[in-house]
């Protein structure tokens, strides 16, 4: 009888989720004046990893008392932004080159330095 008019509190609860996963941060910055490329490494769910890269121009906005940034050049920055873009393609490929090494080397087998082989790759005693 009485179950009709009692008072039910739902009660709700907030909660914060916070993971220590750090921002993620480029791998190499080439910078010419104001224009700075960002290189960023990317890795498949295979492992397989390569390199993109983001531009902007960094300006100081007296209104606001800050640095800011921008993804527009004039046209006195575009030469800028060419050499910078191609600066930052040498160095994608030089990252390349290294990964390409530490993967060499990752592959071969530890071997004694006083190991000796014959022809057909087979260790000799």
């Amino acid at each position: 009888m009485f179950n009709n008019l009692r008072k039910e509190t739902a009660m709700t609860t907030t909660s914060t989720i916070t993971t220590n996963t750090p921002k993620a941060r480029p791998v190499a910055k080439v910078r010419l004046g104001s224009v700075v490329c960002a290189i960023w490494q990317q890795t498949s769910s295979e492992g397989k990893t390569w390199y993109s890269a983001s531009v902007e121009r960094s300006y100081f906005d007296e209104k606001a008392g800050k640095w800011k940034s921008s993804n527009s050049f004039s046209r006195d920055e575009m030469l800028l932004l060419g050499k910078v873009a191609s600066l930052a393609n040498t160095r994608i490929y030089e990252l390349q080159s290294r990964d390409r090494t530490e993967a060499s080397h990752e592959e071969l087998p530890d071997v004694p330095a006083n190991a000796i082989y014959d022809a057909d790759g087979v260790e000799v005693a």
